[in-house]
């Protein structure tokens, strides 16, 4: 489930034409890859 500030979405979709809500599916791409990226990694732990 993804949570958003709907003023933020309203904004990047009139700044980028790019809306949060359709950008989800990205995440439940059955051959989408994943890994780690040691050169920018923190100690937060997040995917790209």
């Amino acid at each position: 489930m993804f949570v958003w500030d709907e003023a933020k979405r309203r904004r990047v979709i009139r700044e980028h034409r790019a809306d949060f809500a359709l950008l989800t599916d990205a995440f439940d791409d059955a051959y989408g890859v994943y890994f780690e990226d040691l050169k920018h990694s923190t100690d937060a732990e997040s995917t790209i």
